[in-house]
């Protein structure tokens, strides 16, 4: 958020609540307030898809999960045209790794994984 801050009034106005949670990070653990710790995840997971949808970044393996899910599916469609589904779903997975893993090396190469 801090690289963001100064072009971003969200990310201005994340600053001051993320600076606290960093600050009770160590209280967290003790906290019987379950409540507590529901609105501590709830909170992460607002600033992460802030960044996610405004600021364009990426979880770590998430082309990768995304395109082998979608390498599957086509290798399905394939493999039932083949007559084989066995083959056109490992082709299909195959190329959806590949496909995810470069997506997710660039991103890195970008620093755009949070």
């Amino acid at each position: 958020m801090d690289g963001f801050s100064a072009i971003c009034r969200e990310c201005q106005l994340f600053q001051p609540e993320i600076t606290g949670h960093v600050q009770n990070l160590g209280n967290l653990v003790r906290i019987p307030d379950k409540e507590a710790r529901k609105r501590y995840f709830k909170a992460i997971d607002t600033f992460t898809k802030h960044l996610q949808k405004t600021h364009k970044l990426v979880t770590r393996w998430q082309y990768l999960s995304m395109w082998s899910g979608i390498g599957v599916g086509i290798g399905i469609i394939f493999g039932a045209a083949l007559g084989d589904s066995g083959i056109g779903t490992a082709i299909g997975t195959a190329l959806g790794v590949l496909i995810g893993l470069a997506m997710d090396f660039k991103a890195k190469r970008e620093g755009r994984v949070i």
